[in-house]
């Protein structure tokens, strides 16, 4: 796409929760169609994240994510956004920067499929290009 100008023409056509083009993502979720939905953003409790303690990471993950999504569902919520940060050895070690999305992406697959939840997932990865500095 070109742009070569702004997508609105007045600042008032610009309403909260409103997009041109709205954006189907996720599990079912659209962004811009009308209605203003939460993001959940949330990081790992100070602890080591390595393969040795894998297991407990992706227990941690686990717990925070299941929370936030039967929180979801218990206030009714029409749909979310969940995002969490990779952190510098999450992007450096794939495996567990992968582990750990496709937990989040299981669990949510999960909530959509028995609740209905619309969610999509956002994950940032960390950049590790100076890390030695």
């Amino acid at each position: 796409m070109n742009f070569s100008a702004l997508a609105y023409n007045d600042p008032e056509e610009m309403i909260f929760g409103r997009a041109l083009h709205p954006v189907r993502c996720g599990f079912d979720l659209v962004i811009g169609a009308g209605e203003t939905l939460p993001e959940i953003n949330f990081t790992l409790p100070t602890m080591p994240v390595a393969r040795g303690n894998l297991s407990e990471v992706l227990k941690q993950y686990q717990e925070m994510v299941t929370g936030i999504l039967s929180r979801l569902v218990i206030l009714d919520v029409p749909g979310a956004v969940i995002e969490f940060e990779h952190t510098p050895q999450m992007t450096d070690d794939v495996e567990i920067g992968a582990r750990l999305t496709e937990q989040a992406k299981n669990l949510m697959q999960e909530y959509y499929n028995k609740h209905g939840l619309k969610s999509a997932l956002r994950v940032t990865i960390c950049d590790i290009r100076d890390k030695d500095r």
